[in-house]
């Protein structure tokens, strides 16, 4: 029988480091995945934890063979976001956003999130409920056309093609955490990394 897990999945190495070594996770081998893992000891604890790390590519493969191997009761997708075009954001700010928007802007995948009763969202510089359009080249020139745009607040390359790879049921039980940076060396900064610990840790 399938165990039941809850699911961390990124597509980046950095934040796959920072998720093993803070929740002392463990490589395990199924099929050709990527996957580390933290199992429960005792009955009472919360279900087992397993991190996906994958490339955008593989992503709607992977997904399928972990649903072979597990009953997925949440999912968190996160990663580093540096193509922002909204200027109120800072580095160390983190957005989870609601609304996504693939490159033609017509077939819309929405998330709804229910379960912000108890967070102090000021507290750990959380931003909600903001638009991600998807497109296929990151330069100056197509994210500058971006900011005259109402409708978008970021903008990326990975998300769609990420959430695509989950059906109804699964989005409902998905969370999208995007961590802000503006250069490499903000994702070694210790401040940003333990403010992105305290959340996936809260989410998860």
């Amino acid at each position: 029988m399938n165990l039941q897990v809850k699911l961390i999945v990124t597509t980046e190495e950095t934040l796959k480091n920072i998720i093993i070594n803070e929740l002392k996770l463990k490589r395990i081998s199924k099929q050709s995945l990527d996957l580390y893992e933290w199992k429960h000891e005792k009955e009472d604890e919360i279900n087992d934890i397993i991190l996906c790390y994958c490339d955008t590519k593989n992503i709607k493969k992977s997904l399928e063979q972990i649903k072979e191997l597990y009953i997925i009761e949440k999912i968190l997708l996160i990663w580093n976001s540096q193509i922002i075009k909204n200027q109120d954001i800072e580095i160390w700010d983190i957005i989870i956003p609601n609304t996504f928007l693939d490159k033609s802007w017509e077939n819309p995948i929405f998330i709804d999130y229910a379960v912000w009763e108890n967070y102090d969202l000021n507290k750990f510089w959380l931003i909600l409920n903001w638009i991600d359009h998807n497109i296929d080249e990151i330069s100056d020139e197509n994210i500058n056309s971006l900011k005259e745009s109402w409708y978008s607040d970021i903008a990326d390359k990975d998300s769609y093609e990420l959430l695509c790879a989950l059906d109804k049921d699964e989005l409902t039980k998905t969370v999208v955490i995007r961590n802000c940076i503006q250069s490499e060396k903000d994702k070694d900064n210790q401040y940003i990394i333990n403010n992105l610990i305290n959340i996936f840790e809260i989410m998860i």
